[in-house]
């Protein structure tokens, strides 16, 4: 790491992302990022190492960030309205699915296996009652400003299936909350309409924003973009079939060459050295 950095106490709380170059133990910025790259053979070493490599640069980054103005926000403005506009599509998708295939209630032979052809006037008295107590529900939690243990749930939930962490103190938090609350009465609205007959579309989810992309997700792209210079489709699998090797090369061998040195494949160091403070992560024709 660079020497603004190495051994810096990180703020706290860290940023998710920050996770790899910041020792738990010590609460500190690491000197070095380690990362294997499972391979014995230099081409594939190449391969691996490239989204590695850009990945570490954009944490040195991020890392410069947090130590002059704190951790940053985890979740900004439009990433808090796409989760809240995602959890209302998320009810009101439910709600078309269930009324589409049916309860299957019979009365006259008890619940039965629904037809999928729709609810049945026993279904819809049943559904009708369901949801008039949910109305009552999110009506209370909307007047008191606190979500309750089911919303709670559904936030946790929407928050990991993106692989989101955020602190216990994290003001986001606490906004997104009152956005979830927001958006379940949005979408109880528009089921009391869809059950007096209104058309009330399911909103469409937009691609949520500033996603990072993944290291597999990289090298994927790389290797699809590189096939037609004879990179086998399959490079992106090379690592798990590989025996591993532990080599370390320094980050001024690829800001001079661009490549990595044939017997430099393994696993790598990332080092900037006093006199080379940024790492090229352009790849030669």
């Amino acid at each position: 790491m660079p020497d603004d950095i190495a051994g810096k106490p990180a703020p706290m709380p860290w940023p998710e992302a920050l996770s790899w170059c910041v020792n738990a133990q010590t609460g500190r910025f690491k000197h070095e990022l380690v990362r294997s790259l499972k391979s014995n053979d230099s081409r594939a070493a190449e391969r691996a190492a490239l989204p590695l490599i850009a990945e570490a640069q954009q944490l040195v980054d991020l890392a410069r960030k947090a130590l002059v103005a704190g951790p940053p926000t985890e979740l900004d403005a439009q990433t808090l309205a796409h989760l809240a506009l995602a959890h209302e599509a998320k009810l009101l998708a439910a709600d078309e699915e269930l009324r589409s295939k049916g309860l299957g209630l019979d009365l006259a032979r008890g619940l039965t296996r629904p037809d999928g052809l729709g609810m049945s006037d026993e279904d819809l008295g049943l559904y009708q009652r369901a949801i008039a107590y949910l109305n009552d529900v999110s009506r209370s939690e909307a007047a008191k400003m606190r979500g309750g243990e089911a919303l709670q749930l559904a936030l946790d939930r929407a928050l990991e299936e993106r692989g989101i962490v955020l602190h216990p103190d994290d003001p986001a938090w606490r906004q997104l909350e009152l956005g979830f609350i927001q958006a379940q009465r949005r979408a109880i609205n528009g089921i009391n309409a869809r059950l007096d007959g209104e058309l009330v579309p399911t909103p469409i989810i937009p691609a949520q924003p500033n996603r990072a992309e993944t290291l597999s997700e990289a090298m994927r792209r790389w290797v699809e973009g590189a096939v037609g210079r004879h990179v086998s489709p399959g490079a992106t699998r090379l690592p798990k079939r590989s025996a591993p090797f532990s080599v370390s090369f320094s980050c001024m061998a690829i800001s001079n060459s661009g490549r990595l040195p044939k017997p430099m494949a393994g696993s790598f160091a990332m080092r900037w050295p006093k006199s080379q403070r940024r790492c090229r992560t352009s790849w030669p024709s």
